[in-house]
């Protein structure tokens, strides 16, 4: 498992430290975050409030991938 978790921090960083790649991958976070934020003005159910919050969360902790892994 460790060798694989190496392989796959690596290629997160190639990720990160690549600012065309990245700059992509947060614009269309901030993209997707925008059209989950319009869905939950219009949603009444509770339930699928909490659901597009989450998945709001995770799209921003992603935004911040490149912070957390230069952390390390």
């Amino acid at each position: 498992h460790k060798k694989k978790d190496l392989l796959v921090m690596s290629k997160i960083k190639e990720l990160t430290n690549n600012k065309e790649l990245w700059d992509a991958f947060v614009e269309e976070l901030q993209r997707s975050i925008v059209n989950y934020q319009r869905t939950m003005e219009q949603t009444e159910k509770p339930s699928d409030i909490y659901r597009l919050q989450g998945a709001v969360s995770s799209l921003r902790r992603l935004m911040q991938l490149k912070d957390m892994m230069n952390a390390k």
